[in-house]
């Protein structure tokens, strides 16, 4: 399995190779913040990778309510902006959701499955994409939640994604913690 990006795991003090698009990014013992700052669809992009086929995991913990976090794959053209990218988005959503869609600019969703979603609770979250088909996983890596077939996007960058930051008295906004962020090829 290689971590991504190679050799930086998020660690205190050390640069790291993801563009950040929007919000706070801050690494610290492993794990990566996003605060949204009050912005929708804030994102960091490793603009320096491209997988086709992978398993894609990553552990995503949820701070507040009214927000959504998780993992963005086969990535083209990301851009400050709510949906400004080229691709596909499956995460956790703390009304209770594992959502799964894709991106040209605008959101158009694949699949959205109900589930129990806890704040401060860490979840796995793993994507594998095959050729069209792909599968998202949370906590159970042997049942999938989600299966889908969808070509429109065949290769790309991956990223990590906050959406639904607004809605806060808080300046830094909502937060969402990552870490354990590992990308395998197929």
């Amino acid at each position: 399995m290689i971590r991504i990006p190679s050799p930086n795991n998020f660690e205190t003090g050390s640069s790291n190779q993801w563009v950040n698009f929007g919000g706070g990014w801050q690494q610290k013992d492993g794990k990566y913040f996003s605060e949204s700052y009050n912005v929708n669809g804030v994102k960091s992009v490793a603009t320096n990778t491209r997988f086709s086929d992978f398993t894609y995991n990553a552990t995503v913990t949820l701070l507040n309510d009214d927000t959504d976090g998780g993992v963005l794959f086969r990535v083209s053209s990301p851009a400050m902006g709510v949906d400004a990218l080229q691709g596909y988005y499956a995460a956790i959503a703390s009304d209770g959701r594992l959502i799964l869609g894709r991106m040209n600019n605008a959101w158009d969703s694949l699949a959205t499955v109900k589930t129990d979603i806890q704040k401060n609770k860490p979840y796995n979250l793993r994507v594998v994409a095959n050729g069209p088909n792909i599968t998202v996983y949370l906590d159970d890596m042997n049942t999938p939640k989600i299966t889908i077939s969808d070509s429109t996007y065949t290769s790309g960058a991956i990223g990590l994604r906050q959406y639904s930051g607004t809605h806060t008295q808080d300046p830094s906004g909502k937060t969402v913690i990552f870490e354990k962020v590992a990308v395998s090829k197929l």
